[in-house]
């Protein structure tokens, strides 16, 4: 679950307010892991990821998880655009 360098300098640009274990959250996620997937990969409690999805949640004014992957996919695409234009 860790970010490598190259990520966290781009996810710290993308979302200067959130802490590195909710960027770590929002990437695998975003990428199609489920929360209980998460709890495994970060040797921590279900509640914990869920309170972690919570939080991203009430950031970003969502109403639902899903909504978490749409915000960092296309934040991520605009990045990835805007580099190579």
């Amino acid at each position: 679950m860790p970010l490598n360098k190259s990520e966290i300098t781009i996810f710290r640009e993308l979302f200067p307010t959130l802490t590195q274990r909710q960027l770590e959250v929002m990437k695998d996620f975003s990428l199609g892991m489920t929360p209980s997937q998460l709890q495994a990969k970060a040797d921590c409690s279900r509640t914990a990821i869920e309170r972690h999805l919570a939080d991203l949640r009430a950031e970003f004014g969502c109403t639902s998880s899903n909504e978490i992957r749409t915000i960092f996919l296309n934040k991520l695409l605009i990045q990835v655009l805007r580099n190579s234009i």
